[in-house]
């Protein structure tokens, strides 16, 4: 158990991140960017 909050905590750091909720939403919005930047619809082949 400690090995996994230890390692965690590590990539938090790396990351200068304080918690897990923080890393998350974070994701989420660089997704959420992602999106909007490149729509599935430019993916298509023409």
């Amino acid at each position: 158990d400690k090995t996994v909050k230890n390692y965690v905590s590590h990539i938090l750091a790396k990351l200068g991140m304080k918690s897990r909720t923080e890393a998350a939403a974070y994701a989420v919005s660089v997704e959420a960017e992602r999106k909007m930047r490149y729509p599935a619809e430019d993916w298509s082949a023409d």
